[in-house]
């Protein structure tokens, strides 16, 4: 009896000595997994404004806040001047690392106070402490959209419409690309190979629905010029949503006078559609149209042969032979 209790004991022992190891091993790797989040928040009312930017990588937190008129140097490297009652403050905290703080605000002369904090130590901002806010203040321009508009402004005001299509190469939130690409489309005059290059940099905005809508918004620009048609097509294919792709494409078939460059294009995207659905209820609308161009005829039958549902391929044949289509 005495034996089979220590046994017992020994036994629990042992399982909770391995559950504890277990249980250490999967904290550590759970540790070691990361998750980056970006958000952007901007508040106002007739007497304030905030706006904040907060981004958290890899055991590092940022946020950066301005608070009502904060004017900024050129190159957003630093404050320049607040006219009234503003205020910039920017925390960046890394875990077991430096933790910095700096806060910029009007004095009660008027000039500009200056607070730089490192470890909670209260420092002078020498050369390192400069490259450190020059860094966080263009990751909050880039990615955070710090003055979005006005800075996209100002780059096609100042250095044009070439400098802020390559600017688009370098921002990374939707929001901010979204916000670029839509000034540079306002601009007059741009030519074809800045159209082209700006809508594939400002398509890798992460989110199906924001690129489909931008892709809406612009296609009477891209799909009216020969030229413009890769460029388009390529944004589309980035698309991984069936029904986002097949709103996209829907909404171009709309366009009066779609060339043949278009729809060839338009069909193929199209068959790359996993959704049998989807893809049916496009090339109907492609059927309905009854292409007289042999090359969109081709694509169209090349496409409707990619239908694995009997149903939703008869669908499609049943429109085509009515229209004409598969003649």
């Amino acid at each position: 009896m005495f034996k089979s209790s220590l046994f017992k004991f020994s036994l629990a022992l042992a399982l909770g000595a391995f559950a504890a190891s277990s249980a250490s091993v999967c904290f550590a790797q759970a540790s070691k997994q990361t998750t980056t989040r970006s958000a952007t928040e901007e508040k106002k009312s007739e007497a304030n404004s905030r706006w904040t930017w907060t981004h958290t990588d890899d055991g590092r937190g940022i946020k950066v806040a301005v608070e009502n008129k904060v004017v900024f140097t050129d190159d957003y490297s630093d404050v320049r001047e607040i006219p009234s009652d503003g205020r910039l403050i920017i925390e960046d905290n890394r875990a077991g690392g430096v933790d910095r703080r700096y806060r910029v605000e009007r004095g009660a002369g008027g000039e500009l106070v200056r607070t730089y904090r490192v470890n909670g130590a209260e420092r002078q901002l020498d050369a390192e402490g400069r490259e450190w806010l020059r860094r966080v203040m263009l990751e909050a321009v880039r990615q955070g959209g710090l003055e979005a508009r006005p800075r996209a402004q100002r780059i096609l005001r100042e250095r044009g419409a070439r400098a802020l299509a390559e600017e688009l190469t370098h921002v990374r939130g939707d929001y901010v690309r979204r916000i670029y690409f839509e000034e540079l489309m306002n601009a007059p005059g741009l030519d074809e190979q800045t159209l082209a290059d700006a809508l594939r940099n400002a398509s890798r905005i992460s989110s199906d629905y924001e690129r489909a809508q931008l892709l809406i918004r612009v296609d009477d620009t891209f799909l009216a010029k020969d030229r413009l048609v890769p460029a388009y097509f390529e944004a589309v294919g980035r698309i991984s949503s069936d029904y986002e792709r097949r709103r996209v494409l829907l909404n171009a078939l709309k366009r009066a006078g779609l060339g043949g460059d278009a729809l060839v294009a338009l069909v193929h995207a199209a068959s790359r559609i996993s959704s049998d659905y989807e893809k049916a209820t496009v090339l109907i609308q492609v059927a309905r149209l009854n292409p007289t161009d042999s090359r969109v005829r081709g694509a169209f039958a090349e496409a409707v042969r990619t239908i694995t549902s009997d149903y939703e391929r008869g669908r499609v044949e049943k429109v085509a032979a009515r229209s004409g289509a598969a003649n």
